[in-house]
Parts: C-alpha cells; structure tokens; sequence
C-alpha cells in the first residue's frame, strides 16, 4: 500500500516547488551532469525474521564519480552524511 500511495505522489517539482535556480536535466538526476558517474551495489541474503548477528541482510551503498581525471590531484569540495541504526544523522 506504501509503494502505491508513493507511485501517485508527485515529486517536488511536479508539484510546483521550485528547488535552486538552475533549471534541472532531461532526467532530473544527477546523471544529468555531464562527466559525474553514479554506481549502485545492494546486498540482499535470507529471508525471515531478524535474527542478531545472523540475517537477514539489507544494505547497500552508491558511489558518486565527480569527474574522469585524478581525484587525488583534482580534488573537490564534498560532504558525507550518515545515517545510522538509531535514526540519528551526522555530516
């Protein structure tokens, strides 16, 4: 019921909020610009109820690629949040 209730909500923009001043890319994300790479890894094991220590397993992570040159001799300005299992956030 939560993924249909998600499925007719329209995103911000569809709703009329304006979000920064630049007008966003053919795909609104952040494969739009040109030259950043975006990769995605999900980890899925078990099935069940939790059990400490043992499973299932739900994680993930993405990696952003700002650029195709050097990281290290190009560097860029960046940020990291995180999120962790008591609903608290650093960054």
């Amino acid at each position: 019921m939560v993924r249909e209730q998600a499925r007719r909500r329209p995103r911000a923009r569809e709703a009329g909020v304006a979000l920064g001043a630049m007008t966003p890319g053919p795909h609104n994300a952040i494969t739009d610009v040109a030259g950043v790479r975006v990769g995605h890894a999900t980890i899925v094991r078990g099935a069940g109820p939790l059990v400490p220590g043992r499973g299932p397993v739900r994680t993930g992570v993405t990696a952003v690629v700002p650029h195709d040159g050097d990281l290290f001799a190009a560097k860029l300005p960046a940020a990291a949040a995180v999120f962790n299992g008591f609903g608290k956030r650093s960054g």
